[in-house]
């Protein structure tokens, strides 16, 4: 079989070297699972012409080939790969990448992400458009085609804070997003914290 060179950072290097140490098997095996369980998390099912569990098998032994998961990208090869992540509808890219947006906002102690429930598309005079006239995907989206996020935020970050995770979100799911502040709704209107809770549902 064909192997490749696969280039990681020095803190993933150590990470492995310790999972391998930990779980008593090879640094390769260790690549090999991890890159098999993100592909079957980060992939649409359906979409690449076989089932989550195709890595798996192939990573077990089954139908092996040139581009072997332990080698290259089966599910990612050739003419399955299937539409880009940017062509996924808003809440398919969401759900694939929810781990990561939430890892990410960890790391600025960005916790309790709650999603807004879509609201209806109004005209200016505040009158309903009927969907035909919409346009663009709007599942899990607000009315206006940004996806809305409720966020308790470090208050040290005051306002700017939620203008920081935006950044962040839209640069992960590659789509306009907006966070609102739990921390800011909470200090200065608990009513409207109350109704955006009950307009949303848990990341």
């Amino acid at each position: 079989m064909h192997e490749k060179t696969v280039k990681i950072d020095e803190s993933t290097s150590r990470l492995v070297d310790d999972l391998a140490y930990y779980l008593d098997t090879t640094k390769k095996a260790i690549l090999r699972d991890a890159v098999a369980d993100f592909a079957d998390t980060h992939r649409p099912r359906g979409r690449y012409g076989g089932d989550v569990n195709e890595t798996e098998r192939r990573s077990a032994g089954g139908d092996p080939g040139e581009n072997d998961v332990r080698g290259g990208s089966p599910v990612f090869s050739g003419a399955a790969r299937g539409p880009k992540f940017e062509d996924l509808p808003v809440r398919e890219r969401l759900e694939l990448r929810r781990s990561e947006l939430m890892r990410a906002f960890a790391r600025r102690e960005a916790v309790d992400i709650r999603v807004m429930n879509p609201r209806p598309l109004l005209d200016w005079d505040g009158d309903h458009i009927a969907d035909e006239f919409a346009g663009g995907d709007l599942t899990g989206a607000a009315s206006h085609g940004v996806l809305e996020l409720l966020v308790t935020t470090e208050v040290a970050g005051g306002g700017a804070e939620a203008m920081k995770l935006e950044e962040i979100a839209r640069e992960i799911i590659r789509a306009p997003v907006h966070v609102e502040s739990a921390t800011k709704l909470r200090l200065f209107s608990p009513a409207r914290l109350e109704q955006a809770i009950a307009d949303s549902r848990p990341l």
